[in-house]
């Protein structure tokens, strides 16, 4: 029986697909299986994996019969696994050679740690380097830490999703206390997984960068846009706080915690990309956000922050703007001398 298991949940993978199969196929840790599961595929996604069936043996491949959906089709690689370590592997991302070996030598120095992440690449389409504008440090880890799993929860982990799911491990054994991925939510299945395995175990984060991860328009996450996110993002966080049954004292820090930092991340950074009715569509979840229970508002100064980070952009437009007609009287003046 193998000792890792890698799923690639697959659909109209055609462009990728070879890419993320060989990068799993080319680690030093060979001791793995792959399991390919494909979610009812209308390109040449099949006849691909078929070349490879031919090739080795450990790959298995499943068809769902019906279309079932992402977090559902991630649930299907872990039925069919048989690893004490479990990855679910993007279709269109790539495993750096070391992927595999250094995330599984965690598990084994450390019998606490039920999920390790570690730092990516970003890539295009065209595996070009691309960088999160909003958030150029979005699963980079500055060093090798071993986190507390409720520890983490309570009083570190960001609002936001700040781990790259196609690069995460779980123990299996872990998955019977936390449960499969939750295929009500669509876009935050992953960062409810997180959240729900560092209820029952340690969570470590690496380094080292071991996988690019592939931002390109036909991803799934593009389908849907922000006041989405938060609304199921702010959901998984209400559920996850109830859990953790804390006292009164340190539920209100956390709600707070928590609170600020979805304002920040969905309001402020976003403060100049949207009109203000959809900025307060945002805002009205937030304010309704647990509110019965903490009686948190928008905080006033974040607001504040945000006019000031407007006004800021608006008098750099302005003064661009004035620039633009001195250099362009500039040349019309010239132009009347010759």
């Amino acid at each position: 029986m193998p000792k890792v298991t890698i799923g690639i949940p697959t659909y109209n993978s055609q462009k990728f697909i070879e890419q993320a199969i060989n990068s799993v196929l080319n680690q030093t840790y060979q001791d793995f299986e792959l399991i390919i599961c494909d979610d009812l595929s209308s390109d040449n996604t099949d006849e691909i994996i078929n070349i490879y069936l031919e090739k080795d043996k450990r790959i298995r491949y499943f068809k769902n019969p019906e279309h079932i959906g992402l977090f559902e089709n991630f649930n299907q690689c872990i039925k069919h696994s048989s690893g004490d370590y479990i990855n679910i592997l993007g279709h269109d991302d790539v495993m750096l050679p070391r992927n595999i070996e250094v995330k599984t030598e965690v598990f084994e120095q450390y019998p606490n740690v039920g999920l390790v992440g570690s730092s990516i690449e970003i890539i295009d389409g065209e595996n070009n380097p691309v960088i999160f504008e909003l958030n150029p440090n979005w699963s980079k880890y500055e060093k090798d830490t071993i986190e507390l799993g409720r520890d983490w929860l309570i009083n570190k982990v960001s609002a936001n999703n700040p781990i790259c799911c196609p690069f995460v491990f779980l123990r299996s054994s872990i998955l019977e206390k936390s449960g499969l991925f939750n295929a009500k939510y669509d876009f935050v299945g992953d960062y409810d997984m997180w959240l729900r395995v560092a209820l029952y175990s340690d969570v470590c984060f690496i380094k080292e960068t071991l996988g690019k991860f592939r931002w390109h328009q036909n991803n799934e996450s593009c389908k849907y846009d922000d006041l989405y996110y938060l609304t199921e993002v702010s959901q998984i966080w209400n559920e996850l706080i109830d859990q953790l049954n804390l006292p009164p004292e340190k539920l209100l820090a956390m709600e707070e915690r928590i609170f600020r930092g979805l304002f920040d991340f969905f309001i402020v950074n976003n403060f100049t990309q949207y009109d203000l009715n959809y900025l307060l569509k945002m805002s009205e979840i937030l304010y309704r956000w647990r509110s019965a229970q903490s009686r948190i508002l928008i905080p006033v100064e974040m607001l504040g922050q945000s006019i000031i980070k407007l006004n800021r952009l608006l008098a750099d437009t302005q003064n661009q703007l004035a620039l633009s007609k001195q250099i362009i009287k500039s040349i019309e003046n010239t132009k009347n001398e010759n």
